[in-house]
């Protein structure tokens, strides 16, 4: 017949039953024969060592854990890995055991299995997949958008919007792009910036009154980018085109 009793010490209360537990000649052991701690007579058991001692792959089930913390100069809960653990130190699962959030060793963060959240640098954190932010965005500091390596285009080549900014050049000097399409289609709002890269490379694209299917409408016939140009576009998923926001000749 299984009883209830109540582990106190560092889970705080839980409550849980003989079934769990193995309790000889009123000392209460982990299935693997580690000993737990004493039964007391109120039906306690008082961890041996208290914030030393482990219960080895004891599972305890129960309606809800509740922490409560008495000294404030330590850190509320530690989880130590063992040594040379591989496995993930902590994961939160769904009902049917699907990944909901884990922490492996390396301090990475994943949600869900496939996105990652970790410490890249000093002050700086990586964010490994798409954000989506459903409320305001406000930023203190500065707003940077990295820019990819110089692109180097021939005039049969288009451009792959990868990136929020792109630098492109002539293969061997100026070149016309007659590409059709000229830039691939992006993500609907989707915004891009175009940044010549050199006066002697120049890279012209051309309106789709110019170049029909070129899926860019433009402020003009045609935007040149030399050195320092800027062309800005945003991408309209109903259209299907790129859109000029701005064009700046430097």
């Amino acid at each position: 017949m299984s009883r209830t009793h109540t582990l106190v010490g560092l889970l705080g209360q839980v409550p849980f039953s003989t079934d769990q537990v193995d309790v000889i000649g009123g000392i209460v052991f982990a299935k693997d024969g580690t000993e737990v701690g004493p039964l007391l007579s109120d039906n306690r058991v008082l961890l041996n060592g208290q914030q030393r001692n482990s219960i080895p792959n004891t599972k305890i089930t129960v309606p809800q854990i509740e922490l409560a913390m008495t000294d404030g100069s330590k850190p509320g809960l530690v989880i130590k890995r063992a040594g040379l653990q591989t496995a993930n130190l902590q994961e939160w699962q769904a009902e049917d055991g699907s990944l909901l959030l884990a922490i492996d060793p390396e301090g990475r963060i994943s949600f869900g299995g496939d996105t990652q959240l970790y410490r890249s640098a000093e002050g700086a954190l990586t964010l490994e997949g798409s954000l989506h932010i459903t409320a305001d965005l406000a930023v203190s500091g500065r707003f940077i958008t990295v820019p990819s390596v110089v692109v180097t285009l021939s005039a049969n080549d288009t451009i792959t919007p990868g990136a929020a900014k792109i630098k492109v050049a002539g293969l061997d000097g100026p070149v016309i792009l007659g590409s059709v399409p000229t830039v691939e289609d992006g993500l609907d709002g989707q915004q891009l910036i175009l940044q010549g890269a050199d006066d002697a490379r120049s890279v012209t694209l051309y309106d789709q009154s110019m170049l029909e299917n070129s899926n860019l409408e433009l402020g003009a016939s045609a935007r040149t980018l030399g050195k320092g140009d800027v062309l800005t576009i945003t991408f309209d998923g109903e259209d299907g085109v790129w859109y000029e926001i701005s064009f700046t000749d430097n």
